[in-house]
């Protein structure tokens, strides 16, 4: 079972990863994860609206209140969410004329 303490991890990892890049893009980044999930939400404008988001499940519940039953590590959740955040900043950077190098994993 992935502990909380692994959730803040993958969280604070992927901010750190990808929080400049998406700076180049006037964007921010709000990772998020429990006990079945990871993903990022992506935020642009002033007020920072939500304006795409991406998720990867690594558990599922067998029913609404039950226990979390994880079917791969949430490390292989988190790259899936990587290779998602690199392929639109990819086309992003693309757009804006920049260097779009991947974010290397931590």
């Amino acid at each position: 079972m992935t502990s909380k303490s692994q959730q803040l991890a993958v969280c604070e990892r992927l901010r750190i990863a990808y929080q400049r890049r998406f700076d180049l893009v006037d964007g921010g980044v709000n990772p998020w994860a429990n006990s079945t999930t990871v993903g990022v939400e992506i935020l642009f404008g002033q007020q920072g609206h939500r304006a795409w988001d991406v998720s990867a499940r690594y558990g599922r519940r067998r029913w609404p209140f039950g226990r979390a039953e994880e079917y791969r590590s949430i490390e292989e959740a988190e790259q899936d969410v990587r290779s998602e955040l690199d392929a639109f900043l990819d086309t992003r950077l693309r757009e804006k004329g920049i260097d779009s190098s991947p974010t290397p994993p931590e």
